[in-house]
């Protein structure tokens, strides 16, 4: 079979499983709404079996559209990169990164402390701002997956010789009022086989973008790097997307969905009915 018709087979498989998936979700989100008829103070299931219900499909359902999120940005990757690279776009990064760091700080709050040095506005790729806030959030929830102990956080970015350089540095944190981050129910190597995985996704973002990631694991620190070649910005930088998108059938982030995999869903739960 020709490299043309693999690529092919596997659009179709990745279609054929995110409709699935997608019919799946909603039909959870339907099921767990009746369920919560009678919400208490919280905003969820006052009955404690019926709340226990409610969170556990909620649970399922961010699975499920983790995947799908994993799908769509192989899909990218698979039928939009060559494009991509050919419009030789010049992307502001600012904004997209301001933007993780300001969701990663709001739904992990609980759990993480959470240190930002100033971003500076003149960072200017060839990466879309989609492309690598979903790698950030790959990274970010690979490391709360191995070391749940490691829940202080440092972000930094910044442009050293011509390359940009950002990087997550996770320790143990002082704050005594952070709650202590589960073991979690999902690592990394669970979904290696499947379609699309981060390490699929990881792999092919690195390969395209000339990125180099460094990890560096010590007693005391877990440190992810990121550097890629930085680009003079244009009189018209390319247009600026935001992962803020509302995933099929269902009022939540990406944000919501990758963080799940380390964060109790009620915890997600109970931040959104906080804020609304």
């Amino acid at each position: 079979m020709r490299k043309e018709e693999l690529a092919a087979a596997l659009l179709r498989q990745l279609d054929a499983r995110d409709a699935a998936d997608s019919r799946i979700a909603a039909e959870l989100m339907r099921a767990a709404d009746l369920l919560n008829k009678a919400p208490d103070a919280s905003g969820l299931p006052a009955a404690p079996l019926e709340r226990e219900l409610f969170i556990s499909l909620h649970s399922l359902r961010m699975s499920l559209l983790r995947q799908i999120r994993f799908n769509e940005e192989l899909l990218w990757y698979e039928t939009k990169a060559e494009s991509c690279l050919r419009s030789r776009k010049v992307y502001a990064l600012s904004p997209v990164i301001r933007e993780f760091c300001s969701e990663i700080e709001l739904l992990a709050s609980g759990y993480v402390e959470m240190t930002v040095d100033d971003v500076p506005e003149t960072l200017c790729s060839a990466i879309p701002p989609q492309r690598l806030s979903f790698v950030m959030l790959c990274l970010l929830t690979e490391s709360l997956a191995q070391s749940p102990a490691y829940n202080s956080f440092r972000f930094t970015a910044a442009e050293e010789e011509g390359r940009i350089r950002i990087s997550l540095c996770f320790c143990e944190g002082t704050n005594p009022e952070k709650k202590n981050l589960p073991e979690p129910a999902w690592a990394p190597a669970v979904n290696a086989e499947l379609p699309a995985a981060p390490q699929q996704i990881i792999r092919r973002f690195t390969e395209m973008f000339d990125v180099r990631i460094l990890r560096q694991e010590t007693d005391r620190q877990h440190l992810y790097s990121l550097s890629f070649p930085s680009v003079l910005p244009v009189d018209t930088v390319g247009t600026f997307g935001s992962d803020r998108a509302h995933l099929p059938e269902c009022p939540v982030s990406v944000y919501h969905a990758m963080l799940e995999a380390v964060i109790p869903a009620e915890e997600l739960l109970l931040f959104d009915t906080r804020r609304l």
